[in-house]
């Protein structure tokens, strides 16, 4: 089965990018990834960092699971969508989903 990866910062261009996805995704009968990078501000004090790291990849892990509600009953309910988050550099956290799955098209936006 054919990968489709799809990065995305939650902006309208980046939601444009996932529609078209998602149609090439119904197309090709591809399973859909989305995926997004963040990382935590710069905090003064060491002890506050582990609970910013744990609450800040609940929040973005929860907002995926909403983009992947979203797709599935909004749009595609034949569509299973796959979320993937990652807590560093965007490109770092796509070539790793990339040596993990077998991606064989990434759909991302181009400008804001």
């Amino acid at each position: 089965m054919k990968t489709i990866l799809v990065p995305t910062d939650y902006s309208e261009v980046a939601n444009n990018a996932s529609r078209y996805a998602i149609e090439l995704s119904k197309h090709l009968g591809a399973k859909l990834i989305l995926f997004h990078a963040y990382h935590r501000r710069v905090l003064l004090s060491s002890l506050p960092l582990i609970f910013a790291d744990k609450e800040l990849e609940k929040f973005n892990i929860e907002r995926l699971k909403a983009e992947e509600y979203n797709i599935k009953h909004e749009c595609c309910e034949e569509l299973e969508p796959e979320s993937r988050v990652y807590n560093g550099n965007a490109m770092d956290g796509i070539l790793k989903v990339i040596k993990e799955v077998q991606v064989e098209y990434i759909v991302t936006r181009t400008h804001r």
